[in-house]
């Protein structure tokens, strides 16, 4: 509906979204700027460029359009539609990125290489003619007869068969998670009677349970760490069980039909075993799962809060 009635303001956001593809496609080339090397991470260029080019830089990427345009030339000279294939595609993806409204950074990775593909086209032609205008006798860019094209392709069975199992390959993990049976199906009473085969009081567990915050859920427990107080990791964004918070705590990931983040919270190191089913018992707290309890195959640990009342 939106879209309908603000036509003219949906056509610039995706056209921004467009250009912010290309544009991204094309700083893939590299600038004249300071590099401190791997060891200083903090100080590539990219991380705080505030967008603007120097005039060397701008000099720079005419030249990168330069000849870039010459190998776009070159392979619809040389190979007609079919040079023009990559290109086709690049255009496509990134009018796909507009209509769903991302671009740039790490959804340019699909496409820019194909910036390199027609770059390297247009040094190697130039390099080419260079070495022909100064009397070169041998031709590597010898022309042609022929230019091939989609058109003259003969049809074979082969070239289905082939798009057939490429076609398949890709949706191999669309096929796995539609045939699957999923994993993890026990119901919250199911998992309460095994608690309680394990020695818990199912009273306790349902009085604990019965709180709007309280959790119970089973998965395959990930990525265990232990973190001391106002330690984690350091990112923009990082994942809320890795996150430095003010208390120590092992901090984990429990994957069930999505991904939890879990915090168990503890001033020494535990045997969470990685890549193991768990039953966790806990309570909502924000952007994490405050883990009271937490039950493998065969060990357990209780927080010392127990099945105190969630805060």
């Amino acid at each position: 509906k939106f879209a309908v009635e603000n036509p003219a303001y949906v056509s610039k956001f995706i056209a921004s979204h467009f250009l912010n593809t290309e544009i991204g496609g094309l700083l893939a080339l590299p600038l004249i700027k300071p590099f401190e090397g791997l060891s200083e991470p903090i100080n590539l260029y990219w991380v705080g460029w505030d967008g603007t080019l120097e005039w060397y830089n701008s000099l720079l990427l005419i030249l990168y359009l330069a000849i870039l345009a010459f190998g776009i030339a070159a392979a619809w000279i040389r190979w007609g539609w079919i040079g023009m294939v990559p290109l086709a595609f690049n255009l496509g993806y990134a009018l796909a990125n507009g209509i769903a409204r991302f671009s740039a950074w790490r959804y340019n990775l699909p496409v820019d290489w194909i910036i390199y593909f027609y770059v390297a086209i247009g040094l190697v032609e130039i390099i080419g003619r260079v070495s022909r205008a100064f009397g070169s006798g041998y031709d590597i860019f010898r022309e042609s007869t022929k230019s091939p094209s989609i058109a003259g392709v003969g049809f074979r069975w082969q070239y289905i068969a082939l798009l057939m199992l490429f076609s398949i390959i890709g949706m191999f993990p669309w096929l796995v998670k539609g045939l699957s049976e999923p994993r993890y199906t026990s119901t919250n009473d199911q998992l309460i009677e095994r608690l309680e085969a394990r020695g818990y009081r199912r009273e306790e567990l349902e009085v604990f349970l019965s709180q709007s915050e309280a959790v119970i859920m089973e998965g395959l427990l990930l990525y265990p760490r232990m973190y001391r107080k106002d330690l984690g990791i350091a990112s923009t964004n990082p994942w809320p069980a890795y996150a430095p918070r003010d208390f120590a705590r092992m901090g984990f990931l429990l994957l069930k039909d999505k991904v939890v983040n879990a915090i168990f919270v503890t001033r020494e190191p535990l045997d969470f075993s990685h890549a193991a089913d768990a039953i966790l018992v806990g309570c909502q707290v924000e952007d994490y799962v405050e883990t009271r309890l937490i039950v493998f195959t065969d060990h357990e640990f209780i927080s010392d809060a127990e099945f105190d009342p969630c805060e």
